[in-house]
């Protein structure tokens, strides 16, 4: 009950009335009911000056025995608090022969004096006012109901003796004698449990309990509390009248208040779910608040201050219940009340502006943490940026925190440890202030004046702005320290501490100390029945088995396993944290395995490996934990050293369960739907070598296991083929399996299309606007019904389903592949022929780490002059040549790939390199001395970025052209080209002086076998450029390109307008623009170069013309001189539109695109052979795809 909200009954009202400043009609409106505002925003306590006068009470008016038929209702009083004491005072002399009215005059006395308490936190009224009421209960005139609201009101002083002058654990008999007061007041109601003042009574009395746990989290009996809350919402008479909506909302809001604290203390997810429900009815119970068709509620503007609070704390618990559950509605729904709440007409309401904000922030971090969204960590920047207020502390760190987690970017955790230690540091000043303040009114025993009080809060207005119990009062509440607040702050310091020790090149002890330091400090401060104290442990054996990994002391190994034990037994399903506890277990289990006998390393390795199985087959877990889960589990066991063979090939073959498992989530967590920069960002945070490194593990069981080889070679192509190039083959797989559909069932397709259009568009675009999470949820529910339907479909079970080898090796039936993998355990080749065996060439002298350092240096001899490299390009070649050429070659002539090495009709080799192989010149690999041959001589070079995407190219025709139009049934007869010439502009752009040459060569070409559609100079403007490829077969760009390293998306061809970006070229097929040309030529720079840190992801122009429906395309590594175009345009189109003996012959065949890889041979060969130009000017032309 409000310290200015009390009971009365009509006895005493007119003691009231009688000195209230109101007029008569507003102390005296019997008829009519309170207002909406009057029903549910609190009561102003005090006026706002510095030594308030006025002061007004709103009375809950009950019957009472004397007036059994009374309506209840609600009369605000104002006072002039020295007036009305005087006033009552004087009316009390002449009462002595009449006790029951000298004792209500008595008690009306002690209320003034208790709120002049209040205004002036001077001890001597507190104590005039307890003497005052006991002194009435003393009277034997009174009867039971009336003695019974006079011990009501002796609990209510008792509340603010412990709330304003607790200082220390003896002050918890104040809190003590408040329940005792109250139950003498039930017992004396026993007989009549329906009596108007029970419910007061048992709200009261539960808001004792409550107050006294959440300062003593070891005193205050929750039940207790919970049973009497229960009782007083059934004492409310029903129906529901408007006079008594405030009271059926307080009771419903102080029961979900005490059902949450229970659930912190003893997590039971039936008190959080009978808590949300419990607040939901109350907010139907709010004017601004409207119930939904489906019983739900709906808000669309609050106009209430009570309901902004109200809708607040119900985003906070369904928060609360997802973090607790996992399930997404309670997310969505969270995040939905959050925005509302903060919305900027809001802004106003400074008092719970902080809450509000933050509980925003805590739904976007949880989003995040969730999904792995950069937008909600965008949209959390946005509230808190540059904030100076010391309050965002604690939420700046844990953002770091969660962020650094996700990304890995050693600042963030840096800046982390100081935010999180400057919120501790706030913590205790606060405490320190409190403490002494609190104290310092104890001693004054009441003799201080109100000007102290302006003293010290004027000296801390930071700290005490938070904690003025109410707008406009003066008296400073008891110290409350929220014990799981403040144990949370000293756990999240404590990991951020272990993170950094964990991830610094230069580890100090003393980072390590400290975390086991704060991790103490936060298991002292919480509750041992409660979740929260579990996840504290379970987060301490981390640090402990962290502390061990690099001091290789037992003896926190054996901690940490005995803190990570005891917290999984209490971390139960369906909690999303035990993913996060089994594989934190595992983790330290598999560690044992290293130090432990050879009697007892069997035990802990199976225990490990079944902890770690149920941690990524957790569905209630978050992808992103059964995420790390999958990965520990791969890597531990893939580096876990073996005794003997049969030791080694049982590690691996779980290890190869373990990759599986975390190439099939990483899919996952990077689905479609998501923004490009938030699926990038994700790919960013596992091991970039995943896949080949999984690869690498399978290769190696293909060794121990002989004779089921061709099986795990299987399983290392489809990994390989799964954990590459991710974005490109979902869109790839979503956009082929939509082309086959439409075949079959067109309606479904169109559906289908329908759902995938705005979806398709967010995760290539990669820009956001606002949330958007309810209509996403929406989509995809529909999504998966649709797709469901689709699989009942005859010869569509596997819609939208991984491909398995007999699938994929489709692919090689025109050209052999040869996928190289690269990774820190071994390096080989793998040989895919049209049909037969697959064949693995060990590459025993390729490491990857020189790999990685050739494609270091090739980037830096690029950005010098051909003269000023020093002989290092060529001998960059030459180690390609003698570490994978060599090697590969062998193994294509013992697959009889490679029969004549002198042959005219060379093979057609696709190569699919891994990891940063990529960016070298597998086709350019040659001897250092140049009159050798070398891969040029041998082979016809091509290279693809996955099997499946090649295999789903080989697929596409154009959708929009009918079956019968020429262009669908001979494209290559008379093929449609695009010509695209742009010499650039702009002071930082070389001009391009040859690209009109290509251009003309073109055009000479063209002249009888082919339809030419030009956009040069001016018309070359990027809109245009996209309409036009739709209907176009064969596309030429001469122009200048971009890579951008730093955001991939946004590389592009520099046109007249504007970029035409990389993005761009994946939306056009999304977007329903039917690409699917045969040809494309693309003469500008660094076409098919991607960004290092994504190299498997072929994040670049040659990719992206590929994935929008162009088979075969040739493209530029690097930059080109601008006088090679027309050399090399004059080579190609010579030859894919002629005889193709040699440059220059005359036109006897049709045009046909199916020659570009063995024309752009041709080419190099003559301008290496006739040209004598060197590898670096002709190796970065490349032929990519069919």
């Amino acid at each position: 009950m409000s310290d200015f909200e009390r009971i009365a009954c009509p006895c005493s009202l007119g003691l009231y009335t009688g000195i209230s400043l109101n007029t008569h009609n507003d102390v005296n409106d019997s008829d009519g009911p309170l207002s909406d505002s009057e029903a549910f925003e609190q009561p102003t306590s005090l006026t706002r000056s510095r030594l308030p006068t006025d002061f007004e009470v709103v009375l809950a008016v009950i019957p009472c025995t004397k007036y059994p038929d009374y309506r209840p209702k609600h009369v605000p009083c104002r006072f002039k608090l020295d007036d009305a004491i005087k006033a009552r005072k004087e009316s009390l002399l002449k009462l002595a022969a009449r006790p029951f009215e000298a004792a209500m005059h008595m008690g009306v006395l002690a209320r003034l004096r208790h709120i002049l308490f209040l205004a002036t936190s001077k001890k001597q009224h507190l104590v005039t006012a307890i003497s005052g009421v006991d002194r009435a209960i003393r009277i034997q005139a009174l009867d039971d109901y009336h003695r019974a609201m006079l011990w009501a009101e002796l609990a209510i002083y008792h509340d603010s003796s412990f709330h304003h002058f607790g200082a220390g654990p003896e002050s918890a008999v104040d809190m003590m004698k408040g329940v005792e007061c109250l139950d003498k007041a039930q017992g004396l109601l026993a007989d009549d449990p329906f009596s108007p003042a029970m419910p007061y009574f048992l709200r009261e009395r539960a808001s004792l309990i409550l107050c006294h746990y959440r300062c003593d989290p070891d005193g205050g009996n929750l039940d207790d509390a919970v049973d009497s809350l229960r009782l007083s919402v059934k004492s409310i008479p029903r129906p529901v009248t408007q006079d008594s909506l405030r009271d059926l909302s307080s009771c419903l809001g102080l029961l979900t208040d005490t059902l949450m604290a229970r659930f912190e203390a003893r997590h039971i997810s039936d008190d959080l779910d009978e808590a949300i429900d419990l607040h939901q009815q109350a907010l139907k119970l709010f004017p601004d608040v409207t119930v939904a068709p489906d019983g739900g509620i709906r808000c669309s503007k609050v106009r209430l201050e009570a309901t902004l609070d109200a809708l607040t704390s119900y985003s906070i618990r369904l928060c609360t219940r997802f973090t607790d559950l996992g399930q997404p509605d309670d997310l969505q729904d969270a995040l939905c009340w959050a925005e509302l709440v903060v919305g900027s007409e809001y802004r106003r309401y400074k008092h719970s502006e902080i809450r509000r904000v933050n509980c925003y922030v805590n739904c976007r971090m949880e989003e995040f943490r969730a999904y792995g969204r950069l937008e909600d960590i965008d949209a959390i920047v946005d509230f808190i940026n540059n904030s100076s207020d010391p309050r965002y502390d604690y939420t700046i760190g844990r953002l770091l925190i969660i962020a650094f987690e996700r990304l890995r970017v050693k600042d963030y955790i840096d800046r982390a440890v100081e935010w999180l230690t400057r919120a501790i540091e706030r913590g205790q000043k606060r405490y320190d202030t409190f403490g002494g303040f609190e104290a310092r009114i104890k001693g004054h025993l009441g003799h201080h004046d109100v000007a102290a009080i302006y003293e010290m809060i004027d000296r801390e207005p930071a700290i005490f702005s938070n904690f003025v119990r109410r707008p406009g009062a003066i008296a400073v509440p008891r110290l409350n320290i929220d014990w799981a607040n403040v144990s949370s702050q000293y756990n999240l310091l404590a990991r951020a501490f272990t993170l950094r020790y964990e991830c610094s090149e230069l580890r100090q002890d003393r980072d390590i100390s400290q975390a086991l330091e704060n991790h103490a400090k936060a298991l002292a401060r919480a509750p041992h029945t409660s979740h929260l104290y579990h996840q504290f442990r379970l987060s301490l054996g981390s640090s402990f088995r962290v502390r061990f990994e690099y001091s290789g002391e037992t003896k926190y190994l054996v901690e940490a396993i005995i803190h990570q034990r005891k917290a999984l037994e209490h971390i139960n399903s369906p909690h999303p944290h035990r993913a996060r506890a089994l594989s934190g277990l595992a983790q330290s289990l598999v560690q044992k395995c290293r130090i432990a006998s050879d009697s007892e390393k069997p035990i802990f390795y199976k225990e490990a490996i079944d902890l770690f199985d149920k941690a990524v087959q957790y569905e209630c877990g978050f992808i992103h934990d059964r995420l790390n889960a999958a990965l520990l589990w791969a890597n531990l066991l893939h580096n876990l050293p073996a005794k003997t063979p049969e030791e080694e090939l049982e590690y691996l073959t779980q290890a190869l369960e373990g990759y599986h498992h975390s190439v099939l989530l990483l899919v996952r967590a990077t689905s479609m739907g998501v923004s490009t920069s938030s699926r990038l960002a994700q790919l960013s945070t596992v091991p970039r070598s995943l896949a080949s490194d999984a690869a690498a593990c399978a290769f190696r069981v293909a060794e121990l296991d002989p004779e089921n080889a061709q099986e795990h070679l299987a399983k290392a192509i489809e990994l390989l083929d799964q954990g590459r190039a991710i974005l490109w083959s979902q869109a790839a797989q979503m956009r082929s399996d939509l082309h086959r559909l439409k075949k079959v069932r067109g309606d479904l397709a169109k559906e289908l299309e329908r759902i995938s259009k705005e979806q398709e568009q967010a995760s290539l675009i990669g820009e956001v606007g606002v949330h958007s999470g309810e209509m996403t949820r929406k989509l995809a529910t529909q999504w998966n019904n649709c797709v469901t339907e689709v699989r009942r479909v005859k010869g569509f079970d596997d819609f939208l389903l991984r491909l398995p080898l007999g699938k994929l090796r489709t692919a090689a039936r025109s050209a052999p592949i040869v996928i190289v993998n690269t990774s820190d355990h071994r390096c080989d080749g793998l040989i895919i022929p049209s049909e037969g065996e697959l064949r693995v060439v060990p590459l025993k002298r390729l490491v990857k780490s020189d790999v990685d350092n050739d494609v270091t240096d090739l980037l830096k001899i690029l950005e010098r002059r051909p003269e000023d490299d020093r002989g290092q390009f060529s001998l960059m070649l030459n180690n390609l040549w003698k570490h994978l050429g060599q090697p590969i070659l062998r193994g294509l002539g013992y697959a009889g790939i490679l029969t004549d090495t002198g042959s005219q009709d060379p093979p057609h080799i696709r190569w699919c390199p891994t990891g940063k192989l990529a960016f070298l010149p597998i086709h350019a690999a040659c001897p250092r001395r140049s009159e050798k041959p070398g891969m040029l001589d041998y082979v016809v070079s091509s290279y693809i970025p996955t099997l499946s995407t090649l295999l789903r190219t080989q697929q596409l025709s154009r959708p929009t052209d009918p079956p019968t139009s020429p262009a669908a049934t001979a494209p290559e007869t008379h093929p449609r080209i695009l010509a695209v010439c742009h010499p650039g502009s702009g002071p930082r752009m070389e001009r391009l002086q040859f690209v009109w040459k290509e251009i003309e060569i073109l055009r000479k070409h063209a002249e009888h076998t082919a339809l030419l559609r030009e956009l040069s100079n001016k018309a070359a403007k990027a809109s245009d450029v996209l309409r036009e490829l739709q209907g176009a077969d064969w596309v030429h760009f001469a122009c200048h390109g971009m890579r951008n390293v730093a955001d991939p998306m946004e590389s592009a061809l520099l046109l007249d307008d504007r970029p035409m970006r990389l993005s761009e070229l994946a939306r056009a097929q999304g977007m329903g623009m039917g690409l699917a040309g045969e040809f494309a030529m693309l003469l500008a720079c660094e076409t098919a170069m991607g960004a290092p840190g994504l190299s498997d992801e072929a994040m670049h122009i040659a990719a992206g013309l590929h994935f929008a429906g162009f088979k075969s395309i040739i493209a530029t590594m690097w930059k080109i001189q601008d006088d090679l175009g027309p050399l090399v345009t004059e080579g190609i189109y010579d030859y894919i539109m002629g005889d193709g003996a040699d440059c220059g012959d005359k036109y006897t065949e049709l045009p046909s695109a199916r020659k570009a890889a063995q024309a752009l041979r041709k080419t190099q060969l003559f301008l290496r052979d006739k040209k004598g130009l060197q590898p670096r000017q002709w190796a970065p032309f490349i032929h990519y795809g069919l």
